[in-house]
């Protein structure tokens, strides 16, 4: 299985927008599409869980 995971930070207004694309090839991402899919919103909010309480450190 091959996964990229491209996050892109903008700073608008001392704000910081955080946008994430995904993409995943191989037999297993199409084997088990639908339950990456279903996890997917879960995980990414971990990672931004993480990157928030690293960034305030």
């Amino acid at each position: 299985m091959f996964a990229v995971h491209n996050w892109t930070l903008t700073e608008t207004n001392g704000q910081t927008k955080i946008s994430v694309d995904e993409s995943m090839e191989g037999f297993f991402a199409m084997l088990f599409k639908k339950s990456f899919n279903k996890n997917l919103e879960k995980g990414m909010q971990k990672w931004l869980d993480l990157l928030k309480q690293a960034c305030e450190k």
